[in-house]
């Protein structure tokens, strides 16, 4: 059964899933189908179930478990440092191919990041940018003069024609944050924006910004 995360589970597939529950944990970092059936499967547990297993936790299981879902946590013990660099010229391969690209970087590889939109790059590069600045941050404060600044740096063009909504660009940044994340076997939720009223929890020193974008 192939199952998207927008999908909404009946019960028979969700007891199906339940079923093969195990098999899906184990096998999520190397399958797509098994990460999106756990994905969607995930978000129909029940949030009580959840707090009732976390309340039997001992101290040391819970402190793991705590580490497993604090994405500052999470941040402080990962391998990937962020990188913007200057690449030359806008080309036009990719319409999101601008002067500037983003990489995530291990000690092992380093990965480019690629949005589906030129608005969702620009818009990711604002987090990083006001992370960098501000370690304290809690919400980005839209600039729409910043958002045409680094549209003109970065794509050498005044605005994305239509602009797309932000909940699209945080769709399209979460969807590819996420797929960059499991290519680097490395969890998701420090570089993920989990909505307007939320912000990055990378830490700053884990991110490199070119000297003109600072």
């Amino acid at each position: 059964m192939a199952v998207q995360s927008k999908d909404i589970l009946s019960h028979s597939a969700k007891t199906a899933l339940l079923g093969q529950l195990e098999l899906l944990v184990r096998n999520a970092s190397k399958s797509k189908d098994a990460y999106s059936k756990l994905l969607l499967l995930y978000s129909a547990i029940d949030i009580d179930a959840l707090i009732q297993f976390s309340a039997h936790l001992n101290k040391s299981q819970f402190t793991r478990f705590a580490e497993c879902v604090n994405p500052l946590l999470i941040a402080q013990k990962s391998p990937v440092r962020i990188e913007v660099c200057r690449q030359g010229n806008v080309t036009g391969r990719l319409k999101t191919n601008g002067r500037y690209v983003i990489y995530f970087k291990t000690a092992e590889r380093s990965l480019q990041v690629r949005f589906a939109h030129r608005s969702s790059f620009v818009i990711y590069l604002m987090y990083l940018i006001d992370k960098y600045h501000n370690p304290e941050c809690n919400v980005l404060k839209f600039d729409s003069a910043l958002f045409e600044q680094l549209m003109q740096a970065v794509y050498a063009i005044n605005s994305e024609q239509p602009p797309k909504r932000m909940k699209d660009c945080l769709w399209d940044i979460n969807k590819t944050i996420r797929t960059a994340c499991r290519t680097l076997g490395v969890p998701p939720s420090p570089y993920t924006i989990n909505g307007e009223q939320e912000h990055l929890y990378v830490l700053p020193q884990d991110i490199t910004l070119p000297a003109e974008l600072k």
